[in-house]
């Protein structure tokens, strides 16, 4: 319903829920084999058949017709110029177009030959149908069914939906209604501005870190790499936003470990949740890193309640702007190879995968031999220089809970710590030699005939004020009243009072008021 939502939201933009996966192809490829394995897919699968519409109520349904033809589209650009910047252009402007959710199938391949035995099979689809755990098993069922080897019969989606269905909705929301109990508001680090629709695909800022000392904190301390990086992106935003609860999105895999053989099923099954970070600065990172996966662990049986549930009974404290996706599905490039080697010596040469959010900030990480990162932007949104610090603190952090986890986390950038020590730190200033006597002596020069005093229905300027406080000022300097010598003032609120402190002062005294 989510992504229907936003599919339709998009209408006359750019709907970044159409993903694509691109296969790359070398040795005698067989098009009319590969096309045949692509309708074999949705014959196998009925839910990739599904077409959504709304009733009158506007209750969304999924309708599957019992048959469908794949749109299959076959180019040809080595006679071009460039044929891999052909092959690019023509793979953005697939992604670019958009499906219509009730027009089925909302999948779609295009095969390109870029060279004598190189092929790029382009999969495009609706992220309605399939989410990214799917993708490498529906590629897995494709090779397997153009080299011709039989299948075991695949688990349906039904089977999920029928779960689903089952599960138990008000425990789900009682579960997160206390996970967020007396939170802060939203927590958006991207301001709201004009032109906020999306009407390009988001930017990316890139970077990776070492691997080894992610995973073998995580072990130290019995926690998953996951809660390392979802304790350092909320760290992240607690500092940018100066707090110390936030919140953020994560996409969870949505596939319950007690519904039998959902590793191996194709559809949607991920979902949104809020994951929410609370911090004390005189906390341990221990005890942080540990709490937050435990709190994490609670919620995995809740996982399966539409994020527009979770945010209706939790409160403002789940919304957010930023997402944090933890890839973990597997996509075995050199299994899918082996799959299609028998067949005539087609092999697969490389998987690239593009999907999108519409979140204007999402972290992507992915932990292999090395640390991958990626910031998804949206350029209008996010300006550059923030970008940069943002990653550079979250960097920090990570570190630092990696390397030092009992220690104080560091929040400050380079930058801004050389600000916070130089430019905020610079007060030193020169201090002009002047006394209360002397600005009293100053405005009564500027001002003289201006009020400087009521009480009651007495009214003094502040050259009358002056006078009185001169004449008793020499009589306090006559009866030896001089610097460091203490003058008690015993008098109530009055003219008198503020008469008496001035003539101390200017006497040269220090006034020293009785009650």
């Amino acid at each position: 319903a989510g992504l229907a939502f936003h599919a339709l939201l998009a209408e006359s933009s750019l709907d970044v829920y159409t993903a694509q996966v691109v296969l790359t192809l070398d040795g005698a490829v067989d098009p009319a084999r590969l096309r045949a394995a692509a309708d074999a897919l949705v014959e196998r699968y009925p839910n990739l058949r599904a077409a959504f519409v709304a009733a009158a109520d506007g209750a969304l349904f999924a309708v599957i017709p019992g048959t469908v033809r794949v749109p299959w589209r076959e180019i040809d650009v080595t006679h071009t110029a460039d044929p891999e910047t052909e092959f690019a252009r023509l793979a953005a402007a697939d992604r670019a177009a958009r499906f219509d959710l009730s027009v089925p199938p909302l999948i779609r391949f295009t095969l390109v030959r870029t060279a004598e035995q190189r092929y790029r099979l382009i999969v495009t689809n609706h992220h309605i149908l399939l989410d990214g755990w799917s993708m490498p098993v529906l590629l897995d069922d494709l090779l397997v069914h153009y080299a011709g080897t039989s299948t075991t019969p695949a688990r349906p989606y039904r089977a999920f939906l029928e779960w689903v269905s089952h599960a138990d909705g008000d425990s789900a929301r009682t579960a997160w209604r206390r996970a967020f109990a007396d939170s802060e508001g939203p927590t958006e680090i991207v301001p709201t501005r004009p032109g906020r629709e999306l009407s390009v695909l988001a930017d990316e800022y890139v970077f990776d870190l070492d691997a080894e000392p992610l995973t073998s904190r995580a072990a130290s301390l019995g926690i998953t790499v996951n809660t390392l990086v979802q304790a350092a992106w909320g760290l992240t935003l607690a500092f940018a936003t100066a707090r110390t609860d936030v919140a953020f999105g994560t996409t969870v895999s949505g596939r319950p470990a007690d519904l039998a053989g959902v590793e191996r099923m194709v559809g949607l099954f991920i979902n949104t949740v809020p994951v929410r970070v609370r911090f004390d600065p005189v906390e341990p990172a221990t005890n942080l890193l540990r709490r937050l996966q435990d709190e994490q662990a609670d919620l995995l049986p809740h996982h399966h309640l539409p994020l527009s549930d979770i945010q209706a009974v939790a409160g403002p404290g789940a919304r957010f702007d930023t997402l944090v996706v933890f890839e973990s599905y597997p996509i075995d490039t050199e299994r899918l190879a082996s799959s299609a080697h028998d067949v005539a010596g087609m092999s697969v040469a490389g998987i690239d995968v593009a999907d999108a959010t519409h979140y204007p900030l999402s972290l992507i990480a992915r932990v292999a031999e090395r640390a991958h990162f990626r910031l998804s932007y949206q350029a209008n949104l996010v300006g550059e220089q923030e970008l940069a610090d943002l990653a550079t603190r979250f960097t920090r952090v990570l570190t630092d809970l990696t390397s030092a986890p009992e220690q104080q986390i560091d929040s400050l950038t380079a930058a801004e710590r050389a600000r916070a020590l130089g430019e905020l730190a610079a007060t030193a200033h020169e201090i002009p030699v002047c006394t209360l006597v002397d600005m009293f002596d100053a405005q009564v020069a500027r001002t003289p005939d201006a009020t400087a005093l009521s009480f009651l229905d007495e009214r003094l300027t502040y050259a009358q004020l002056a006078s009185r406080v001169n004449r008793l000022a020499r009589h306090l300097a006559t009866a030896g009243v001089g610097p460091e010598v203490p003058v008690g003032v015993a008098l109530r609120r009055s003219i008198d009072q503020v008469v008496a402190t001035y003539a101390v002062l200017a006497a040269g005294g220090v006034y020293v008021p009785l009650d």
